[in-house]
């Protein structure tokens, strides 16, 4: 099924939105997967770093690492900061990609994570994200007054300006949580901007709220339903399946602690790259659908 909103005045409905990103991951679910299930890579090497991994015992005797437990430790270390936030971040491109290509109504692909062509906007999705993340940052500077009032005021001695400082941090907070809340709405679609407009740097956040600007709560509303839904139904699924992996895992480990905690740290990790590679196509889906929707209601009002 095409991705292509509707190019009417009126935002899709959220039975609307639901109903094509589930037969779009039915429909395309193969060469979905041929692209999700590069995240394995990263997943596998945790895998491998797990089963490397000093014993629970070993940790809390404290005993001397050998090369072999220090080289699971910076395998893991490496893994986490550097293999899956870039394996990530292809993976989302390429995913994305894939959707843009059954949008404009050409044949989908499998689309290799780590090609050329997603490594040449590798570096503007992140500075896109990065620049979002910032933003977010920033609202939280209003927290800022009310923590260095309460801060002289412990120096001081003073209860006076702990208290006004108190009452600062307590209303910076809110306001801070309101504004990230919003903004993140504003810019959630800034990466989308990279990819489908052509839009880098500045130019991608400005998009992103351009599309959004007018329509914040019909749009956050979309943004974040269909998933809520969509997370709800695997959230189901994968508590039942933690929970007979963790009767299986009991019955093979027995009263061997360290065998436990060691499996399930393998099989945990096995689970929720899995869990990643079959549902973010899903969620990925949905946020298509609302861009493109956003998109052409705003070109077409």
């Amino acid at each position: 099924m095409s991705l292509k909103s509707s190019s009417s005045s009126s935002l899709l409905s959220i039975g609307r939105i639901i109903d094509n990103a589930w037969d779009t991951y039915k429909s395309r679910f193969p060469q979905l997967l041929a692209v999700s299930g590069w995240l394995l890579l990263p997943t596998l090497v945790s895998v491998v770093s797990f089963a490397l991994y000093p014993s629970a015992s070993d940790l809390l005797a404290q005993k001397s690492l050998g090369p072999v437990e220090q080289a699971a430790i910076a395998i893991w270390i490496a893994n986490a900061l550097l293999l899956t936030p870039v394996t990530g971040l292809l993976t989302f491109i390429a995913l994305v990609r894939v959707l843009k290509r059954e949008d404009e109504g050409s044949k989908p692909l499998a689309h290799h994570p780590f090609s050329k062509l997603s490594r040449s906007v590798f570096w503007s999705v992140m500075l896109a994200q990065f620049l979002t993340a910032l933003v977010l940052l920033a609202s939280w500077l209003l927290v800022l007054p009310g923590s260095l009032l309460v801060v002289l005021g412990g120096l001081t001695l003073s209860g006076v300006v702990s208290m006004i400082g108190g009452l600062l941090l307590i209303v910076g907070v809110a306001a801070s949580l309101l504004l990230t809340f919003r903004w993140l709405v504003l810019y959630a679609y800034a990466p989308f901007a990279v990819l489908f407009d052509g839009r880098r740097g500045r130019k991608a956040l400005t998009r992103s709220r351009e599309l959004i600007r007018g329509r914040w709560w019909p749009a956050a509303i979309r943004m974040f339903l269909p998933k809520l839904v969509f997370f709800l139904a695997a959230f189901a699924i994968q508590a039942l399946a933690a929970f007979l992996l963790d009767i299986l895992l009991s019955t093979v480990a027995g009263l061997n602690s360290d065998l436990y905690v060691r499996l399930s740290g393998i099989f945990s990790t096995l689970f929720v790259g899995l869990a990643a590679i079959i549902f973010n196509p899903l969620f990925l889906s949905a946020d298509v659908i609302v861009y493109e929707n956003l998109r052409d209601t705003k070109t077409n009002p």
